[in-house]
């Protein structure tokens, strides 16, 4: 028996030091990836108004912004998901400002659809007041809800246009009751809107988000389908920069031919991921199921 205990507890060292062997080098390569790019913001937390939101302002690489975004993320998200989004804006030179939505991210809630969309219009009307932002010369974007909410605050607060990618539905469909959506009412589109489909999402869903650039029945908007996309991998499609950059350079004068934002942090966070998960394997092991070894 204390044999049989021995070997198992031999066997139990020389996995954990597999594990960290393999997890070591992962999390130390996916720090070195991570720190890659100059994806450095400024955090700050907005005002009481706009629901003291925390806030990463990129700054503009070039050092002078030609223009600024306010860019939303979606549900059950956060502002960093929208870094290679934010990164490639900046490349542009464009300032950009990511917010986490309340409930989400470093931002406490409560969250509600209704006051998400109203801390969202609060925030864009503060940049205003601050003169951080100039109306004429920013676009709001989004993904998901938070393609949404650019839609719907831009219809409240005139700026220079809009990217929605993969705006959350905001009207009913056969497979698609009001109780499934964010928002009850369907505002229309403001000018110089862009949507923004992948063609791996539902059918039905792209279908919504086409008819609203067709019932805008407005010459400035405009639809488009990213081949081989799904909701999530949209916001990592280099042919979703692509179609973002034409917009901007249409509406702000930007330069479509700047260096473009780079994955490598985002395989950096999987690799560290991967890495830090190998190595607490062995502790979570004993943790779950320790006993096996005391009842030998």
């Amino acid at each position: 028996m204390g044999a049989l205990f021995e070997e198992n507890l031999r066997a139990m060292k020389q996995r954990k030091f597999w594990f960290a062997l393999a997890g070591l080098p992962l999390l130390a390569f996916g720090f070195f990836l991570e720190n890659l790019e100059p994806y450095r913001p400024l955090q700050v937390i907005s005002g009481e108004a706009s629901c003291q939101m925390r806030v990463d302002v990129v700054e503009p690489i070039g050092g002078s912004a030609k223009g600024y975004v306010v860019l939303f993320h979606g549900l059950a998200a956060n502002r960093r998901i929208m870094s290679y989004l934010a990164q490639d804006l900046a490349n542009q030179n464009l300032r950009v400002f990511v917010p986490d939505f309340p409930g989400h991210g470093r931002t406490p809630g409560p969250f509600s659809q209704q006051r998400t969309d109203q801390c969202g219009e609060a925030l864009v009307k503060e940049l205003i007041e601050r003169r951080a932002i100039v109306p004429e010369q920013t676009i709001l974007a989004g993904h998901s809800m938070g393609g949404a909410i650019a839609i719907r605050v831009s219809g409240r607060v005139p700026v220079a246009g809009v990217i929605a990618i993969s705006p959350a539905p905001m009207r009913t469909a056969k497979l698609l009751s009001k109780e499934m959506l964010l928002f009850s009412d369907n505002p229309p589109l403001a000018k110089n809107s862009l949507l923004i489909s992948g063609s791996s999402e539902p059918e039905q869903i792209r279908r919504i988000v086409q008819a609203m650039v067709t019932d805008a029945k407005e010459g400035t908007n405009a639809f488009v389908q990213i081949p081989h996309a799904t909701h999530v991998s949209l916001l990592f499609d280099g042919e979703v920069l692509t179609e973002m950059r034409g917009w901007d350079k249409k509406l702000l004068g930007t330069d479509i031919d700047v260096v473009r934002a780079s994955h490598k942090p985002l395989w950096g966070f999987l690799s560290g991921t991967i890495g830090l998960t190998l190595l607490c394997v062995p502790f979570l092991g004993e943790i779950v199921g320790g006993t096996e070894y005391r009842l030998l």
